[in-house]
């Protein structure tokens, strides 16, 4: 292998699901084998039997393998050696005896405890006059479900090959398992599963870490592993009725039982926030699929039950929930754990101790044997560290539940009540999907909440290359472009580089116009050149997109985001101007009158630029993009040359700055307008300015590349030919109001109040009487530099943690002394441009997308820079779908109440200053935010406004003020501490990993 070989003396390290099992055999606990004991009736050849054995075992030596400790811990070591297989001869005992002796050898068998040091896998043949039984058990390190499959049509195959009527044997070597060990190890330790461990960390955050069935015995101290066995066979029409309300209810047969399940586990331990286990095959890289060997990774699904609701509520909220799940069920279940930290019992299974699966129909058809009747037989459940285990396959249109539940804690009369039970439910809802999930009778003792007391589908894979393609080379370029590097090596990590979400999306668009689709989630899940390649060479174009490209007509009104909301409801915000603006140095070689008109072409390719936004009679609002491309917008440009003027640059730069600002206001319709101006030293500057209900931050530097790509093009005397735009703002918009009308975000309504009903502290204003004014405004910044900038985003990356939770611990610094009652909600504002709309790419989009949620600043006194952080990102991480969802519930669909807090707080994600083209120097240098963007008289929505920005690599980190309300000695004090903060940060290497508790 290429990555790194461990000598086979020395053994081979064992996968994270490996180190789990081997952990639990180090302390005593359960069996843990996967049994496969079958009946064999007619003439069989048991030393082409043995022979078959032999030849899969050599093809497979991790099934003769045995586990030993070495240097650094526990390694697979590959024996040279037959497949074990113990003859018992039965031929002179009748066929009772027989029977009864057979499945005493069974059991102890499955019962026995593995000895690691001398096999993982117990095989007796059982020798009769008319029959055999082979009883096989593997213990699950080494074998699973798919192995299962592998080993029998291997088996078959080389059992006719020792019966002489078979072909050769495989002419090339099985892929072994160590080889996917090695390959988890390496993505581990290169950091590939951060972001993974972050997102569980904050999606099971709060979740009850055990689920408490009624049971006949108390739970022991420690489980044996011991299980019994409950089958439950659903009728045709029955298990038909399922399938079509799940499809009706666009969820999948799993989601609809799982569904069923958590219902059932509510009800019986009268707790609503608890945890399923499912699993999946663990074996999204092709390379795996001829592998025997232990893949199957667990995976978590966080309860939707609550009580009061209908099931289909019930199924909506658990299909959501499904699908999130599986954006994140590839990092192996043991990191989960380990991030999570959730309480360790030899007790009960950490986070989860239920779990359902459907097993898929993979046309495995199990042992058989040339001339041999092949029949299983059962002699018990498997082993198991669960509770209770649900599995689901059907069987000629029936399905068909198999419930494996802990002997130490059930009797078997209980546990068929339990598994009549679910069958009650599954009858119920299918039959009436919106049947309250109390109305349903159930034999089993219910317990009521209140008194309680207890507080997929996996992602396509992509085989692994060596050797750089065209698509790498486009992606490093684009990356290079991007996170403004002279190289980017193919495995190197887009975060650890310095990437964030914004910056994302401008690779995706990238990406676009180099011909490759790829989505914004694909950032997150492929985060290096080579894995991204792999994602955009196998991605296809969406083909029934939800949304509207750009081409497409979308006129008509078109409903206003959150944002735009928000300040329209501000009745003395609507006053004047309130304006999002850039100003930038123009190459002197490029004509004047060549950039007013690439202004005008960039402008009119971009909708958002050319809406009109007005108050009904009504007293509604609505927002208008035109159905047409209009006119040039050279009326709206203004073009002032100053070269042979006697004038002070500076104030006449300022004053066109002010005369063009004002320019854009909502009673003139007119959302943009732009300056170029040419002054007396020789140089070129250009203002772009649009009301912010129009323009954000990323939607600036689309333009401003846009105006550039235009003046190169005109310059060159080609025609204009800008970067397309793939989805339009009213195409969005419209598809984000019919989800929140659909209920989509509804399921985080107990979320948000909960938010806003936990902080009590608010602001202290110092001078309560001064007036909240722009004139008022100041803004005082402090900066990190190149290096530092460099230094802490490693150190953050390294423990899981970004600068987004850094600004909000930065900001709860900066607030410890400002606020007095507990702490205080913060408007956190993030750029709002979600992988949540199927088929739209927003990344090219003019618009204001910004998403504004509260969240609790960690501005407690006593906590030390450590804590601080490790709370912010706590707090990031349990918000629902990174916020958006709160704006369209307060103002959408006014389900919340709309919560106004005395303090913004953003980062803006790193940008640098350049709007290039790619080619040569760069058309226009951003200078600096212009000034003068809002009406004077204006008043503030916030006290304080604290954010920070990367620009070229260097952060800053400000608060904007009321001269009015707060001295300058305040400011600088809260700025203080964030400055501490940052260096704390920067010198220690105490950070706990992942923000757990230790």
């Amino acid at each position: 292998m290429s990555d790194g070989v461990i000598a086979t003396a020395k053994g081979f390290p064992l996968s994270f699901a490996q180190r789990r099992l081997h952990f639990i055999q180090e302390l005593g606990v359960g069996a843990y084998s996967f049994p496969v004991h079958v009946r064999l009736e007619g003439e069989l050849d048991e030393g082409a039997l043995l022979h078959a054995l032999d030849d899969v075992g050599r093809r497979h030596p991790i099934l003769t393998a045995t586990i030993t400790q070495g240097d650094s811990g526990p390694v697979l070591l590959h024996r040279d050696r037959t497949f074990p297989v113990a003859v018992v001869d039965l031929t002179r005992v009748d066929v009772g005896e027989r029977r009864r002796i057979a499945a005493g050898i069974a059991t102890r068998q499955g019962d026995e405890r593995f000895d690691f040091a001398e096999c993982l896998v117990r095989a007796t043949l059982v020798r009769a006059v008319d029959e055999h039984l082979l009883l096989l058990d593997f213990h699950h390190i080494v074998f699973d479900g798919w192995s299962f499959g592998i080993f029998a049509d291997e088996l078959a195959a080389a059992y006719d090959r020792h019966l002489g009527v078979g072909g050769v044997g495989p002419d090339s070597p099985a892929p072994q398992y160590h080889e996917h060990a090695l390959r988890e190890q390496s993505s581990a330790e290169h950091g590939d599963f951060l972001a993974e461990k972050r997102f569980w960390v904050g999606h099971l955050a709060g979740a009850d870490p055990l689920l408490s069935l009624p049971t006949d015995r108390p739970r022991p101290e420690v489980l044996s592993g011991r299980t019994g066995r409950q089958r439950l066979r659903l009728p045709v029409d029955l298990s038909a009725s399922l399938r079509a309300q799940a499809s009706a209810a666009r969820a999948t047969p799993y989601m609809f039982l799982l569904a069923a399940f958590q219902l059932l586990a509510g009800r019986l331990s009268g707790q609503q926030s608890f945890c399923i286990g499912g699993g999946t095959s663990g074996r999204q890289d092709p390379a795996t699929h001829e592998m025997i060997g232990h893949f199957v990774n667990e995976v978590v699904f966080r309860s939707c039950y609550r009580s009061g609701i209908g099931f289909d509520e019930l199924l909506e909220d658990v299909r959501r929930s499904a699908l999130t799940t599986y954006r994140h069920d590839q990092i192996p279940f043991e990191l989960v754990v380990d991030a999570v930290a959730p309480p360790r019992s030899l007790s009960a299974h950490p986070v989860f101790q239920h779990a359902l699966t459907l097993q898929p129909d993979n046309g495995a058809v199990g042992v058989r044997l040339r001339g041999v009747q092949v029949s299983d037989l059962d002699f018990g459940g498997e082993s198991s560290a669960l509770d209770l285990s649900l599995s689901v396959h059907e069987e000629a249109g029936e399905f068909v539940v198999v419930m494996d539940y802990s002997s130490d804690l059930w009797d078997a009369e209980s546990a068929a009540s339990l598994l009549e039970d679910f069958g009650s439910v599954l009858t119920a809802c299918s039959s009436d999907p919106t049947v309250a999930v109390e109305s349903i009778v159930l034999r089993s003792p219910v317990r009521d909440y209140a008194s309680a007391g207890v507080g997929g589908l996996p992602a396509p894979a992509h085989p692994v290359r060596t050797v750089a393609t065209s698509t790498d080379a486009i992606l490093a370029e684009i990356w290079r472009g991007v996170l403004r590097l002279d190289s980017v090596g193919l495995d190197e990590n887009f975060f650890d580089l310095g990437g964030d979400s914004l910056l994302g999306l401008r690779v995706v668009a990238g990406a676009k116009a180099a011909g490759l689709c790829l989505r914004p989630r694909d950032i997150f899940l492929a985060q290096t050149v080579r894995e991204l390649s792999q994602r955009a060479e196998a991605a296809p174009v969406p083909s029934g997109p939800v949304v509207a490209s750009a081409g497409t007509s979308v006129g008509g009104d078109v409903p206003l985001l959150p944002i735009q909301l928000w300040l329209l409801e501000m009745e003395q915000l609507r006053q004047g101007h309130y304006n999002f603006a850039s100003l930038y140095d123009v190459d002197i070689r490029l004509d004047p009158a060549v950039v007013v008109q690439a202004i005008g072409a960039a402008a009119d390719h971009h909708d958002a630029l050319r809406t009109r936004i007005a108050l009904g009679e009504d007293g509604t609002w609505s927002q208008r993009p035109p159905n047409a491309t209009t006119a040039s917008l050279a009326p709206l440009v203004r073009a002032v040359d100053l070269r042979d003027r006697d004038v002070d640059p500076a104030r006449a730069l300022d004053r066109l700055v002010r005369l063009t600002q004002a320019d854009v206001a909502l009673d003139k319709d007119r959302l943009f307008a732009a300056c170029s101006v040419l002054l007396p030293d020789g140089s070129h500057k250009v203002l772009l300015a649009a009301h912010h209900l129009v323009m954000d931050p990323l939607s600036m530097r689309v333009l401003a590349e846009d105006v550039a790509m235009a003046a190169q093009q005109l310059s060159e005397e080609l025609p204009v030919q800008l970067l397309p735009v793939s989805t339009r703002y009213a195409s969005w918009a419209r598809a984000l109001r019919a989800m929140t009308l659909e209920g989509a975000f509804d399921d985080e309504l107990p979320y948000w109040r909960n938010v806003v009903d936990t902080a009590t502290g608010h602001l202290m204003v110092t001078h309560a009487d001064g007036v909240n004014d722009v004139a008022s405004q100041q803004t005082t910044s402090r900066y990190l530099g190149q290096d530092e900038v460099t230094r802490l985003r490693v150190n953050l990356r390294r423990r899981g943690y970004s600068l987004t939770e850094t600004v909000l611990a930065a900001a709860g610094a900066a607030l410890v002394d400002m606020v007095i009652g507990g702490e205080v909600l913060v408007d956190f504002e993030t750029h709002g441009r979600e992988d949540i709309v199927p088929g739209a790419d927003v990344s090219r989009t003019v618009g204001w997308f910004s998403a504004q949620f509260p969240v609790i600043a960690p501005c407690h006194s006593m906590l030390d820079p450590a804590e601080r952080l490790t709370l912010a990102q706590a707090r990031l991480d349990s918000v629902p779908r990174n916020g958006i969802g709160y704006g369209h519930l307060a103002f959408g669909a006014h389900r919340l109440r709309a919560h106004s807090s005395s303090v913004g707080v953003t980062y803006l994600g790193r940008t640098s200053t350049e709007a290039t083209t790619g080619v040569g120097r760069p058309p226009l240098v951003l200078v600096d935010s212009p000034g003068h963007d809002r009406s004077p008289e204006m008043p503030r929505p916030h006290e304080l406004e604290i954010g920070a920005i990367i620009v070229d690599d260097v952060l800053e980190f400000a608060i904007t003020w009321s001269s009015h309300r707060f001295s300058p000695q305040e400011v600088d004090h809260m700025l203080d501490r964030m400055d501490d903060l940052f260096g704390s940060l920067l010198a220690t290497t105490d950070i706990p990993v992942l923000g757990r508790q230790q």
